[in-house]
């Protein structure tokens, strides 16, 4: 049993009836847990612990538990307080990670360091190309895409499947070829990449691949 330090952003907080309260988060150690805080509701963490932040933690690592002692701010993620539709947003995404990172399932450092920048980097004027790079990072990290540079040019896809084909089928979604290298583009870069590099994106393309992402999601999230 030791103390252990871990960035954490916060995914749920449950109020508990004897004022402790248990908090999931998201962190770069363990991937997702659930700590139980000890008289949350009258301590000073409540006001410290909040959505939309990077936090540090000061976890008790118990036997069979993990308890949280202290949290501190490090950074916070302006853009998903500056309206209603983009803290909307903001929630989604956190259901998005959970769903892709249950507690049995870690994520790398460097997928957890890419993730606190998406969040940091959010603003509305952006929020659909944001959107569709953070849900193919996610599939991308579970496996539950594939390559898109495997084929050439014009190629239809079965999002079920991970498969592609020459030929239509009612499964299948037709991929255009600059559709399909934006695909990779996005799969393959960092976010400093593809924000250096949007303005010469077909964007107008981003409804059609954030119908993909949710079709891909529906079939193998639920």
């Amino acid at each position: 049993m030791k103390d252990e330090k871990t960035l954490g952003i916060l995914l749920k907080k449950i109020m508990l009836a004897n004022d402790d309260a248990l908090l999931e988060f998201f962190t770069d150690q363990w991937g997702t847990i659930v700590i139980l805080a000890p008289k949350f509701s009258k301590s000073k963490k409540r006001a410290e612990i909040d959505f939309f932040r990077l936090l540090e933690l000061n976890i008790f690592q118990g036997r069979k538990s993990k308890r949280l002692k202290e949290a501190q701010t490090l950074t916070l993620f302006p853009g998903f307080t500056k309206s209603y539709e983009a803290s909307e947003q903001g929630y989604e995404w956190l259901q998005r990670i959970k769903k892709n990172f249950p507690e049995e399932k870690s994520a790398s450092q460097d997928f957890f360091k890419e993730l606190v920048q998406i969040f940091h980097h959010y603003e509305e004027e952006t929020s659909l190309l944001l959107d569709v790079f953070l849900r193919l990072k996610l599939l991308n990290t579970s496996g539950l895409i594939p390559r898109f540079d495997q084929v050439r040019g014009d190629t239809y896809f079965d999002p079920i499947k991970g498969q592609f084909f020459e030929t239509a089928t009612p499964a299948t979604i037709f991929l255009p070829n600059l559709t399909r290298q934006m695909l990779e583009f996005f799969r393959r870069s960092n976010l400093a990449e593809l924000l250096a590099k949007q303005d010469k994106l077909p964007l107008d393309d981003l409804p059609d691949l954030q119908n993909l992402m949710e079709q891909i999601e529906n079939y193998h999230q639920g």
